[in-house]
């Protein structure tokens, strides 16, 4: 319709130009012309008003016939509209108690350093003390200690000579006495022999009436009481040979005995070694592993806060993804239905207002995520600078270490030349004591310069 309307007004000004310029064109052309423009314009509106009526009856009986589903549509529109009231109500409170969490995690990180600090400080002081209390006992108890092992080790050294003298003897005596007892019978055969042979070559002077009865007797008795004293001394002879033999066999056991004691004292000299040379090694180590100690800690415990609120912003995260995910499908199904219903103009309205809180909302939760990101980085770089902090105070209370070993060295220092102009003094005092019983002035001025040196030392 519009079209033709367009076209007729055309044509019209182009007649108008038409008359204006071809002025030598005939008045009945024009006149038919114009005729046939009003029969034109007549039909145009004709067919405008049909148009229109027929367009109002459609409408009406549309309305009319889906007035139904155009209130469900709205019912509908208006439960989402709650709905999604009621989940922006809990994000707000997400939020909240997100903003809670980092006030009380913020708390919690100020705790921490400030205890993560007393307790670095309050650790290197007292096991610095300790040390500087106890370090010349340790050193005097090693001492003892490596004096103790060498005059050991000494020791040692002189029983282990004593036993092999005594292992040497031992072999001789038995060597010796192995000798008797395979001698024996060849000394006794040998006896025996001797004896008969002396009676037999003089077997030819002996006759009964030469020798008398109390000679053989006395001869008798004299042979028995050689015999027992041989038997006596065999027996001396075997008797010191058990005895030998108990006593080697008490020295063995002394030997074994000796060389467990040894033995066993080696192994309390290694243990004892090897325990000095852990407690140096602790010693040594104390300060660093102190302060590592302390830094895994808090580390630890501020990677586990980090860790707790990291996955508490994913969860948060992750919800608020899938709010946005179901607002934009919100949205998509609103759109839908706002074009289904076009020809609604409050609908419309309503379309309007809904799209702009719905962007103001996921404008202000997208700021809220923003700040929350930023805030988590703003803890990491805060964590950062506090660990910074810590190694920093640490340097520097190893820096004040070596300066209060180098003013104990000059206090040290001072106190030995103090001690040495003390007793130049008393020196140079005693020297001029019998002339300061002599002069009275003398002594004022001596008063006066030991007053001086007074106040100087208590300086």
């Amino acid at each position: 319709m519009v079209p033709r309307i367009i076209f007729c007004v055309v044509i019209l000004m182009g007649i108008s130009n038409t008359e204006a310029i071809f002025t030598y064109m005939m008045l009945e052309e024009i006149q038919a012309e114009i005729t046939q423009l009003r029969n034109l314009i007549q039909t145009v509106n004709n067919n405008v008003v049909n148009g229109v009526d027929k367009n109002v009856h459609t409408t009406y009986d549309y309305i009319k016939g889906n007035f139904g589903q155009l209130s469900r549509s709205l019912a509908n529109i208006q439960t989402k509209t709650q709905n999604f009231d009621n989940r922006l109500a809990a994000v707000e409170k997400l939020l909240k108690q997100m903003e809670q969490r980092d006030v009380t995690n913020r708390n919690l990180i100020n705790t921490v350093n400030e205890n993560v600090v007393n307790r670095v400080d309050e650790d290197f002081h007292t096991t610095y003390d300790y040390i500087k209390v106890n370090f010349g006992q340790l050193s005097r108890n090693l001492e003892s200690v490596h004096t103790k092992s060498q005059n050991f080790d000494k020791g040692l050294a002189a029983v282990e000579k004593f036993l092999k003298q005594m292992e040497q003897r031992d072999a001789t005596n038995f060597q010796r006495v192995i000798e008797i007892q395979n001698n024996l019978p060849i000394i006794l055969w040998k006896m025996e022999n001797k004896i008969i042979s002396n009676f037999s070559a003089h077997d030819s002077d002996i006759s009964s009436t030469v020798l008398p009865n109390e000679d053989f007797n006395s001869m008798k008795k004299e042979i028995m009481n050689k015999i027992s004293t041989v038997t006596n001394s065999i027996g001396k002879i075997e008797n010191e040979i058990v005895k030998i033999k108990e006593d080697n066999k008490q020295i063995k056991d002394f030997h074994k005995k000796s060389s467990q004691n040894l033995e066993s004292l080696k192994t309390d000299a290694n243990n004892n070694q090897k325990l000095f040379i852990k407690c140096d090694k602790k010693l040594e180590n104390c300060n660093s592993k102190i302060n590592n100690k302390e830094n895994e800690e808090w580390k630890i415990n501020i990677t586990k806060a980090c860790n707790g609120q990291e996955s508490d912003v994913k969860k948060i995260l992750a919800n608020a993804k899938l709010l946005q995910n179901k607002l934009d499908q919100l949205s998509q199904k609103y759109d839908q239905s706002i074009g289904q219903n076009y020809t609604l103009q409050k609908e419309d309205h309503s379309k309007s207002e809904l799209i702009n809180y719905i962007k103001k909302t996921h404008e202000d939760t997208i700021k809220k995520l923003n700040g929350l990101s930023e805030m988590t980085v703003n803890l990491g770089a805060k964590f950062v600078s506090n660990s910074d902090k810590i190694t920093n105070k640490i340097q520097g209370l190893n820096r004040l270490d070596q300066e209060i070993q180098k003013i104990a060295g000059s206090v040290t220092d001072t106190k030995r030349k103090v001690e040495l102009g003390v007793n130049q003094t008393l020196a140079e005092v005693s020297k001029h004591s019998k002339a300061v019983t002599a002069c009275n002035g003398q002594e004022s001025e001596v008063k006066k310069s030991w007053q001086t040196l007074k106040f100087y030392i208590i300086k």
